[in-house]
């Protein structure tokens, strides 16, 4: 079983869309550790976003403080050093406005 680090995903999140960042939904994955969420404000206003984890045939849960806020052409960084298993996914919910993101970590094989 191989590990590797990499380039877990990288999109954008439109407003008031529940958006999975990453999912360990691959061929092959048995499971991944999250180690950076990386958020940017693309928008021309704020923005306010919940970061949710989702277990696999479960309710999402939600990993950050509430609503946080996100100003005008800033960036966050979260280090959640989550592990995922298979069917589990990281996911965001920006409300007010749309968001791109790089999420980074290890997968194993």
């Amino acid at each position: 079983m191989a590990l590797i680090i990499r380039l877990l995903g990288a999109g954008s999140a439109p407003m008031d869309v529940t958006t999975t960042l990453y999912g360990v939904t691959g061929t092959g994955v048995l499971g991944a550790i999250v180690n950076n969420v990386r958020l940017v404000n693309v928008s021309t206003s704020n923005a306010t976003f919940n970061l949710y984890y989702k277990p696999n045939g479960l309710p999402a849960i939600r990993i950050q403080t509430k609503e946080q806020a996100l100003n005008i052409n800033k960036h966050v960084v979260i280090k959640p050093d989550l592990t995922l298993g298979p069917g589990d996914a990281l996911q965001v919910f920006p409300s007010s406005s749309n968001l791109e993101f790089v999420v980074a970590g290890v997968e194993q094989q």
